[in-house]
């Protein structure tokens, strides 16, 4: 839904996803290479960066089912992790 991106909509539904693991007493911690998505979310107080950097190529040599697959693993990109911060945890983390 290219019509749709950059406005909101995804993080609107991670946020509210997050929201009901979270009442369920589940810790959410999502990983992306996204530029916009870690834009977003760093400016979005429920999610806290817990690692940034890149992944070490370990066995991730690009091969996606016996297939090689040139410049597709993350080791070429920043890999960022997010954590989850329930509305009643915020003014206790800040």
């Amino acid at each position: 839904m290219p019509d749709y991106q950059g406005i909101g909509i995804g993080v609107l539904i991670l946020n509210e996803v997050s929201k009901l693991l979270s009442e369920l007493k589940n810790r959410v911690i999502i990983t992306t290479t996204n530029p916009a998505l870690m834009f977003s979310l760093n400016k979005n107080k429920r999610w806290k960066l817990k690692h940034r950097g890149r992944v070490s190529s370990g066995t991730g040599s690009g091969i996606i089912q016996n297939k090689q697959i040139k410049g597709s693993t993350s080791s070429n990109r920043i890999t960022t992790s997010w954590e989850y911060v329930p509305k009643n945890e915020i003014s206790s983390v800040n």
